[in-house]
């Protein structure tokens, strides 16, 4: 399903609509989150191998996602209120609502500011029934279409990463997409800087504790590093395929090009590097990753 028009979308940037929306009908766009919030009720390796497939034949389409999967989604279900879940949680999982595409996107990184959420700049000023939101958001993945998005921004200046809150923000409440960005890679997928001038975000719309942002952040991330691992080990796989395929149909000065010593050395050098992704890939899934384990599968 997704490789017709592949290269096509990635020439003219143009956004996987279709192919997320069958994304959707199968179940791929909540994978890991429980039945009864619209989800398939996957774990982390079933994500994972879907991820890994879908980037072997279009890295765009994967990245959308994986964003709505890991990082909107599964923070979602992991610290929203139940009125939270009913109300976003089950179309974001589904992918659709009222019968109409309907994507999550994460809001993190600042012009100034990336992975050190701690230097970002955007602010929510509690106004009393609402916050106010005022700042701009960078190099944002599904920023140009989503329709939810969870913003981080601080509610304390005063205490570093333990002064960030989390906010869910529907497309309705008014911020802006001030550019889509150009890329080298992945154009399919709409990335782009979004803009906030007094938004105003209800009490409600608060995600997780106030100023405890970073733990919804981390859980999002911890499942997404893993998926990023998938991504880019089938990534190779298929890169290499392809390179096969041109060395050992390719004639250069009368020789084939697979029957050099360089072409060879290349070919084992990428196959040595996909061989110890998937043994890191089998570590932290497994649950041995030298680094903080991840969050435990639920039944």
């Amino acid at each position: 399903e997704c490789l017709p028009g592949v290269i096509e979308r990635d020439e003219h940037q143009k956004f996987p609509k279709d192919q997320i929306e069958k994304l959707a009908d199968l179940g791929f766009m909540g994978m890991m989150i429980y039945p009864v919030w619209g989800g398939s009720g996957m774990d982390t390796m079933s994500y994972v191998i879907a991820m890994e497939e879908i980037s072997k034949i279009d890295a765009s389409t994967s990245v959308c996602m994986s964003v709505n999967n890991s990082l909107v989604c599964y923070g979602l279900q992991e610290f929203g209120t139940d009125e939270q879940k009913e109300k976003y949680l089950t179309p974001i999982a589904q992918g659709k609502k009222n019968g109409e595409l309907y994507l999550g996107a994460f809001l993190l990184s600042e012009p100034e500011a990336g992975s050190d959420a701690t230097s970002q700049r955007t602010t929510a000023i509690d106004m009393g029934d609402h916050y106010l939101l005022n700042g701009n958001k960078m190099w944002i993945t599904n920023g140009p279409d989503a329709d939810l998005i969870v913003v981080y921004a601080k509610t304390d200046s005063s205490a570093g990463s333990r002064g960030i809150s989390a906010f869910l923000v529907e497309k309705e409440f008014g911020f802006s997409c001030a550019q889509k960005l150009d890329k080298l890679g992945m154009r399919g997928s709409n990335t782009g800087e979004l803009v906030f001038r007094d938004v105003e975000v209800p009490q409600q719309n608060l995600l997780g504790e106030l100023n405890r942002g970073a733990a919804v952040l981390m859980s999002g991330l911890d499942y997404e590093r893993v998926v990023l691992a998938g991504r880019a080990q089938l990534s190779v796989v298929a890169t290499r395929q392809i390179a096969r395929g041109e060395l050992i149909c390719r004639r250069v000065l009368g020789h084939l090009c697979h029957r050099t010593l360089s072409a060879a050395f290349e070919c084992w050098h990428v196959h040595a590097q996909e061989q110890r992704r998937m043994e890191d890939l089998d570590r932290i899934v497994g649950g041995t990753a030298p680094w903080r384990g991840l969050p435990a599968d639920q039944p």
